[in-house]
């Protein structure tokens, strides 16, 4: 369960960070550049649509925020946070990269994107590998006859409790 253990410490932290980037990044007004380039006029629609230079849009975000917190179950809800987790990473590593390599604007420092790129990349990194190894560590225990369930309920029928 190390992998399961990890999983459940990173991605509340690296949610933590995503919100605390959204954050400063509707403080500063610095619009998205991947896929077009936001508004400074219209940061909170814009939030709401398609992010923030530092951060996804908000419905992303709040399902990263669910799914980390789901990470932590040992239940199936707990395997459907890390299933969610895979692809929210793949699909950060792809904004995060775009982000960094979008065409820079006078709305958003060059030093701003080079980070949210870093910083995105380096978190799917992270959590994209260990989402994997704890989806196959839940999958092994699930394989295994007689163990406990969750709930301290015995796992197999007709096995006795301990």
């Amino acid at each position: 369960m190390r992998a399961n253990r990890w999983l459940g410490l990173a991605a509340p932290v690296i949610f933590a960070l995503m919100v605390a980037a959204a954050a400063v990044s509707l403080a500063a007004r610095w619009p998205y550049q991947f896929g077009g380039h936001g508004n400074r006029a219209h940061m909170l629609a814009d939030f709401l649509q398609s992010g923030t230079a530092l951060a996804p849009p908000l419905f992303i975000l709040i399902i990263f925020g669910v799914s980390a917190a789901l990470v932590r179950r040992r239940d199936s809800w707990g395997t459907a946070g890390c299933v969610l987790l895979l692809v929210l990473s793949i699909l950060m590593l792809a904004g995060s990269a775009g982000e960094a390599l979008a065409q820079a604007t006078p709305d958003v420092p060059r030093a701003v994107q080079i980070f949210s790129g870093a910083f995105g990349c380096a978190g799917a990194l992270v959590l994209a590998p260990l989402a994997v190894a704890a989806i196959r560590e839940r999958r092994a225990l699930r394989r295994r006859p007689g163990l406990p369930a969750a709930d301290g309920s015995p796992a197999a029928a007709g096995s006795s409790p301990k």
